[in-house]
């Protein structure tokens, strides 16, 4: 009896934010001059407020998929999956007594790979994925680490949504991020997407070359970006708006364009793995 064959990785999906069980509080809308917010408003509070990634979603996705498929699951589980289970009670979430509920999501996730490992199934990411809550299933046990993994605070600094940043792009280190959120925490996350472009480069090579990667290698690599982004996990609050870091660049009172403003730090370009695609 053939085995049957899934994608076990993180797959494209939506970035509106973690939902259910794992979301953060709304935030607020504010004035044109980001110094005063209501709830909900009508003009002269036309600006509506997101979280915005420093690390984008596909370089930690495609960083997942990369250990994954190099064999390097057990170094992910000791390192940034146990120190987002060690921080995740203190992360300001609005319903944050779901630790249980997460640690069942690792264990699930663990035993997938695992039955990759031993057999059970084949891994092919040619294949149906299972689901493992990449599209953020909140119906998915599994979905609830997904979610913290993709949306960890640390990660995070509120600003003007995407709406108002005609320099935004989804898919880039926010280079300019560091008054945002702290020269100690822009240092860790600079250095955790350098390592992790670094690995991304050598799986994406190693996948080209054909005959396998060294795995002694690949998993000295894979263990040294996911300390790092360890680091991030056991930061437990996002860094709310500073409204200094922000310059007004055009558009109207009830559609008012930003940047952010600072020198833009050139982190490594992320490297993308195959057939990754919004």
């Amino acid at each position: 009896m053939s085995r049957k064959r899934f994608g076990i990785d993180l797959v494209a999906g939506e970035r509106s934010g973690p939902g259910g069980n794992c979301s953060y509080p709304e935030l607020g809308v504010y004035r044109p001059d980001l110094r005063e917010s209501r709830e909900f408003g009508r003009e002269p509070f036309t600006v509506s407020m997101t979280r915005h990634h420093v690390i984008p979603v596909q370089a930690l996705r495609s960083f997942w998929n990369n250990a994954i498929e190099l064999g390097q699951f057990q170094v992910l589980r000791k390192t940034i999956m146990e120190k987002i289970f060690e921080s995740y009670e203190r992360y300001p979430i609005v319903a944050n007594e779901r630790r249980t509920e997460l640690r069942a999501s690792m264990t699930i996730l663990e035993n997938l790979v695992m039955s990759e490992r031993g057999g059970a199934i084949v891994h092919d990411r040619s294949a149906p994925a299972v689901d493992i809550g990449g599209r953020y299933n909140t119906n998915s046990m599994v979905g609830t680490f997904v979610q913290v993994y993709y949306w960890m605070p640390g990660n995070l600094f509120v600003g003007p949504n995407d709406r108002h940043r005609p320099d935004k792009a989804d898919d880039r280190f926010e280079g300019k991020s560091m008054a945002a959120v702290g020269e100690t925490t822009f240092t860790k996350l600079e250095t955790a997407y350098k390592l992790m472009s670094q690995f991304n480069e050598y799986a994406n090579t190693a996948r080209e070359r054909g005959g396998g990667p060294d795995l002694g290698e690949a998993g000295i690599m894979a263990r040294s970006a996911a300390i790092q982004l360890g680091k991030v996990a056991e930061i437990t609050g996002y860094a709310e708006l500073k409204p200094a870091c922000w310059r007004r660049v055009g558009g109207t009172d009830s559609d008012p364009k930003y940047e952010l403003v600072g020198p833009r730090r050139s982190a490594r370009p992320f490297v993308e793995s195959p057939d990754e695609e919004e």
